[in-house]
């Protein structure tokens, strides 16, 4: 991919954690999570293979490991190209038979979502905007706290979906276990 991620590039915003709540559901829904590839220790990402940048790894760089029916939970940074790449990596995983959710914006119309989500036929989730908690101290340009490590922030601008890559069959259960938690689910014909 060629670019480099490091942890002083990331912006604060970048450093939301997954909510709970949606971890709770994912585990219920799916079980235990094979890699995760952004983690952070803030998360409650229960991961066997848990890739940090902070230790030198770098999701964007480095060759993620790829086995059929491997899962992976993908919560990458939201700020500028970072969802286009995230998706592309997102897709290769899911090419290559790993069972893949993404937790990104949901821009259904974009074009990266027309050449990495759309041809690979995944179940979505349309969660709406989230609150996620503050990973770390955030501060605006001029310094001032806007909200502190493990705050809950609310008024999150951007819609949110979780898009599930998977064998057809796992697609339906998830789609059954989020309709059960009154989120809309699409499902590829």
């Amino acid at each position: 991919m060629g670019r480099i991620l490091q942890f002083k590039d990331l912006k604060a915003t970048d450093c939301y954690c997954t909510p709970d709540w949606v971890l709770k559901v994912i585990k219920d829904c799916w079980g235990s999570t094979d890699f995760d590839p952004f983690w952070d220790p803030e998360c409650r990402t229960k991961a066997r293979i848990k890739w940090d940048v902070r230790d030198g790894k770098n999701a964007y760089e480095d060759r993620w490991p790829l086995k059929r029916g491997l899962k992976i939970f993908a919560n990458g940074p939201y700020s500028g190209s970072n969802p286009v790449e995230t998706a592309k990596l997102c897709a290769a995983a899911g090419k290559a038979g790993a069972h893949v959710l993404n937790l990104c914006p949901a821009a259904a119309g974009s074009d990266y979502w027309w050449e990495h989500v759309w041809p690979r036929e995944p179940a979505v989730a349309w969660l709406g905007r989230l609150s996620f908690r503050a990973g770390r101290t955030m501060k605006d340009k001029d310094g001032n706290i806007i909200a502190r490590k493990g705050d809950i922030i609310d008024g999150n601008r951007t819609e949110i979906a979780l898009v599930f890559d998977a064998p057809k069959t796992l697609q339906r259960k998830f789609a059954k276990h989020w309709k059960r938690e009154k989120f809309h689910v699409s499902l590829a014909a």
